[in-house]
């Protein structure tokens, strides 16, 4: 009654408190104001209240769970959102990003034998008719669920740093989620591989994580003297029409 009270607006200030064995189920008759009889019902003032609300200490819903500070605690500090300009500034650092910016703005796909022999290359050419310039980024058009999605072509040098903002600052949620997080925004070669290897590295999500419950394997038995092991089949069979 104290809680209900503390979330009452300032407006309702009477509580009216009726027995229990006299408080029925509630349904739209026995609740009318019109048929409601005033000897049920005990008004409690406003004084009342405030004077028990000084001495109770009402428990919060929810309280937090503690753990380890280990697990708490990080040992990096919170990483900041990059700006426009560097993020500009960062493709044309990137080796593998740079290559591919001439060709973008120029609208011609480079041929398969000027491609240089490196990871990342054959994915970046199988994309190529989406990649877009869009205020000076390297970008990728994807259509997701009927919607069309712009994504920044993250270069490596600011993985960890993306990583970082939408899994260890957003409450460490799992590889699906935090892919589909990473997917709305940004792109880049390996991204799957990349996430699963920073969940599974992360300390805070290893100490959480449930370990999990391993069986038996299924071996064959083995035997070393007769009858020390017996088996049997139970088989059972319907009358013939002999009757046998």
């Amino acid at each position: 009654m104290l809680r209900l009270n503390d979330g009452l607006p300032p407006w309702l200030t009477t509580i009216q408190y009726k027995p229990g064995v006299k408080n029925a189920d509630a349904d739209g008759m026995s609740r009318h104001p019109s048929i409601q009889r005033d000897e049920e019902m005990t008004t409690i003032s406003e004084d009342v209240i405030k004077a028990l609300s000084k001495g109770v200490t009402t428990s919060p819903y929810v309280e937090t769970i503690a753990m380890s500070t280990q697990v708490i605690q990080s040992e990096s500090p919170p990483s900041t959102s990059a700006s426009l300009p560097e993020l500009q500034e960062e493709p044309h650092k990137d080796a593998s990003l740079r290559f591919w910016i001439p060709f973008v703005e120029s609208g011609s796909k480079p041929r398969k034998d000027d491609l240089p022999l490196c990871f990342g290359y054959q994915a970046m050419m199988k994309n190529f008719d989406k990649l877009r310039m869009i205020d000076g980024l390297l970008c990728r058009e994807v259509i997701s669920d009927g919607e069309t999605k712009t994504q920044i072509s993250l270069p490596r040098s600011m993985v960890s740093t993306v990583l970082k903002m939408l899994h260890d600052e957003l409450g460490h949620q799992g590889r699906d989620r935090t892919l589909s997080l990473l997917r709305d925004c940004f792109y880049w070669i390996g991204m799957a591989k990349d996430t699963g290897d920073w969940i599974k590295a992360c300390q805070r999500c290893v100490l959480c994580k449930t370990p999990a419950k391993t069986c038996a394997p299924l071996v064959s038995i083995n035997t070393v003297q007769p009858l020390e092991l017996v088996c049997m089949d139970f088989l059972t069979l319907e009358t013939s029409k002999g009757g046998i």
